[in-house]
């Protein structure tokens, strides 16, 4: 069973704190990471599943992508290809980001 704290105030910080010292106290050894807010690798892990499944969905319907580097080759679409080519584009123009990790809900 893990624990996942989000510390955005004063408070929260506090209690954070507590914990540590009581998990300490208890003998229990435990790992502690630290890493940017965003959204959790369950959201993470679904969003590349989609990524997946939509290229699994594009190529069996026939589709494919141009080669970057030779127009004349056609590639099949790959969990990065969709990322990057569909995904990405409609982030960059709908809120500004160039990363999905970037985004906010709300």
């Amino acid at each position: 069973m893990g624990h996942r704290w989000i510390v955005d105030t004063k408070e929260k910080a506090d209690f954070f704190i507590a914990f540590i010292k009581d998990q300490f106290k208890s003998g229990e050894v435990l790992a502690y990471g630290i890493k940017p807010y965003g959204r959790t690798e369950r959201q993470n892990n679904a969003m590349h599943l989609w990524f997946r499944q939509m290229a699994d969905q594009l190529n069996d319907a026939g589709y494919s992508a141009k080669h970057p580097f030779n127009d004349e080759i056609e590639v099949p679409f790959t969990e990065v290809l969709v990322k990057e080519m569909l995904y990405k584009p409609i982030i960059k123009a709908m809120y500004d980001k160039k990363s999905t990790a970037t985004l906010t809900g709300g």
